[in-house]
């Protein structure tokens, strides 16, 4: 069978400007890409895909290894990180499953600076996450990171697996942090509760002090401040709100 690397390296292309830059991809030629991007606009960059396999140039340069154009394109156009090819597969994907830290290094400084142009609940054909994938790696970091951010642990893949249940039998501080997040809207009204400090809510009952305790442990190991969480959960935050 025919790795996910090995596809995004095998691709034909049909026309001579996809050509250039596929190339200048797979071998690493930033100066190529930095005169395109100076010359033509990123626009152009995040818009090529291959025609076979609907790989990004970032699906490219990370099969390829090519680190200089894989920091290039994250910095320049920081929606590829999560956009998917055919298979369902992001870069962000490929690079987790590569085991390769640079990279992941790369997209979690990407996506921190634009939360908003990515999207951390892609799915790949069998409906596996980015935390999926982080939690059946052992990625304790990069779970943590997914968390704060506001992927949604409460996802199930084609075999009715979250991502709890991938890193229960071999990665217990994966599973651990896992655990304590019932469901999204229990996510988001622990951090109500924990952030804003509403216990006279959490008291009559619409939150049962325990979890909030459970959830209290998974957010103090983020290391985040209030003001940056709450940012980063608003969304999830306000559609709980439009459901109370």
């Amino acid at each position: 069978m025919v790795s996910l690397t090995q596809q995004c390296k095998t691709v034909p292309s049909t026309s001579n400007f996809t050509d250039s830059l596929i190339q200048a991809c797979r071998i690493n030629d930033l100066h190529f890409l930095q005169e395109f991007v100076h010359n033509n606009g990123s626009e152009l960059i995040a818009a090529t895909v291959d025609p076979l396999w609907k790989d990004s140039l970032l699906h490219i340069a990370q099969a390829s290894q090519s680190t200089d154009v894989v920091e290039f394109l994250a910095l320049n156009a920081p929606q590829l990180i999560t956009q998917c090819n055919k298979l369902g597969v992001s870069p962000f994907h490929l690079a987790i499953e590569e085991d390769n830290q640079h990279s992941c290094d790369v997209y979690i400084r990407s996506v921190d600076e634009n939360l908003l142009c990515v999207d951390l609940d892609a799915r790949d054909l069998s409906s596996r996450t980015l935390l999926h994938y982080a939690a059946n790696k052992g990625h304790l970091g990069l779970t943590q990171f997914l968390l704060a951010h506001g992927a949604n642990a409460h996802c199930y893949d084609n075999l009715n697996y979250t991502p709890y249940d991938l890193a229960c039998s071999f990665y217990p501080k994966v599973a651990a942090l896992l655990n304590p997040i019932v469901e999204p809207s229990l996510f988001s009204r622990c951090a109500m509760l924990l952030f804003r400090q509403d216990l006279e809510w959490a008291q009559k009952g619409n939150l049962p002090l325990e979890v909030a305790a459970k959830a209290a442990q998974v957010f103090n190991s983020f290391n985040q401040n209030q003001d940056d969480f709450l940012k980063n959960q608003d969304r999830k935050t306000r559609q709980f709100r439009n459901r109370r």
